[in-house]
């Protein structure tokens, strides 16, 4: 990703800006994050020409970047079926069609770590007829985080200079960042007020929405601003075990519809297990936990489903997944280095419960040079350099790695990859010795 797709996701709301989402759904809608501002106009008073009062519009024009092929859509606006403003707050919810290719982008609560994000839109100074909507776009740079206030945040651009002429309609527009190759939504711009100082703005945090999305009004018409794979495994069947060490490419094809196969076996999704009990010790020892909805973390967790339903020969439901997982523990990190490297964040990490002998599955965004932490040398510096001390395992005065077994989440395929000339032998019409085989694989790797 790059600073282009700060502009494809950003669009132009009547007078001010607004953002693409595409929130936890079947892909049958997507939303506009805005100002509510944005969504009003100004006329005489009837009763008093003098002075002007507000009123709701009765549809918006929302225009999208030219070179995704969106042209302007006209959304007539209609409180509870496209129009879902905040209560108090100058923010809401536009929900419009469905639009392809809007899915790389995640809500980030940490409305303090935004130093680096840029605020991004459509100015008025730089509105024109003559002017394509993608030469009327501008970013701004954001310096630091300020202040908080209730549910309004104060942040300084790297350019003091801006004024408000250079910032208005810049309201409605994200806070965006790159990160972990997708873009991170702070909040929203709201609007500029006179008594702003130059090169600061206001924005209210991403989080305050669920306010729009979890009211009584809403049930049923408004779904999280989650990516749409937390609500459906399905949504990540292509990016699961890919097999690309493998030769055969028939081979890989019959391997890969099997394990998609077990996709479809399976009955939970994200959304249940980050409802679990024990979702808080899903994360490794600092790790955000915005990583909660990391798209790594939840290809892992598909891999790792998959794994024990071949184990165990059935689905998994919510019931069993508390004593697997102490059982059998996925923890996950974004960090992109070699495991070796982070092994303290490791035994740092909330272990409670996983039992004496159980496995420890690593899943982070790089694989490692080994998948397994084996070898004597390797565990005696690895230990040497991480005493006991502070561990939170059940187990007092004993070293992790003496108590549990470190599997990364790449073993599992890596372990096809290298039995593949015995696993051709089963993928004929002999699919359930197939399936047997390579239970007996991964069972072995989890037990020896």
């Amino acid at each position: 990703m790059d600073l282009n797709d700060f502009k494809l996701y950003s669009v132009i709301i009547e007078g001010g800006s607004g953002v693409l989402f595409q929130p936890m759904n079947i892909l049958d809608y997507t939303y506009v994050l805005t100002a509510k501002h944005n969504i009003f106009n100004k006329r005489p008073k009837a009763d008093d020409s003098r002075f002007d009062e507000e009123y709701l519009l009765d549809k918006v024009n929302v225009y999208i970047q030219e070179q995704k092929g969106k042209p302007q859509k006209e959304l007539q606006i209609i409180i509870g079926e496209t129009y879902f403003p905040h209560e108090t707050i100058d923010i809401a919810i536009l929900k419009i069609g469905y639009i392809e290719g809007y899915q790389n982008i995640y809500a980030n609560e940490d409305y303090r770590k935004l130093e680096g994000a840029n605020i991004c839109g459509y100015p008025g100074y730089l509105r024109n007829e003559k002017s394509s909507i993608s030469e009327q776009y501008t970013s701004f740079i954001i310096g630091n985080f300020i202040s908080i206030n209730s549910a309004t945040c104060l942040a300084q651009l790297t350019d003091e200079r801006k004024g408000q002429v250079e910032i208005s309609g810049l309201s409605g527009g994200g806070i965006l960042k790159i990160e972990n190759n997708h873009l991170s939504l702070f909040g929203i711009q709201i609007e500029v007020s006179s008594r702003m100082e130059n090169g600061q703005i206001e924005f209210v945090p991403i989080m305050f929405f669920d306010d729009i999305i979890n009211s009584p009004d809403n049930i049923d018409k408004l779904t999280p601003l989650y990516p749409p794979y937390i609500g459906r495994f399905e949504l990540l069947k292509e990016d699961i075990l890919k097999l690309e060490s493998c030769i055969d490419p028939d081979f890989i094809s019959v391997l890969r519809e099997k394990f998609l196969l077990k996709v479809d076996e399976i009955e939970l999704s994200p959304i249940n297990i980050m409802s679990a009990p024990f979702s808080n010790q899903l994360l490794m020892h600092n790790v955000n936990k915005s990583a909660m909805i990391s798209k790594k973390l939840w290809i892992s967790w598909l891999e790792y489903l998959i794994v024990l339903h071949i184990i165990k020969d059935r689905s998994l439901s919510n019931d069993d997944l508390p004593d697997i997982f102490n059982t059998i523990r996925l923890i996950h990190t974004e960090r992109n280095e070699d495991w070796q490297r982070f092994m303290s964040d490791i035994f740092r990490t909330d272990l409670y419960g996983l039992n004496d002998k159980g496995v420890l599955i690593v899943s982070s965004n790089k694989t490692p040079s080994n998948v397994l932490i084996e070898g004597n040398q390797m565990i005696t510096n690895i230990a040497n350099a991480n005493p006991v001390g502070s561990f939170k395992t059940d187990i007092a005065d004993i070293h992790p790695l003496e108590q549990f077994k470190f599997i990364h989440i790449r073993a599992f395929e890596k372990v096809c990859e290298e039995n593949e000339c015995e696993l051709k032998n089963f993928t004929g019409l002999r699919i359930k010795e197939l399936i047997k085989e390579l239970k007996k694989l991964f069972d072995e790797l989890l037990q020896n």
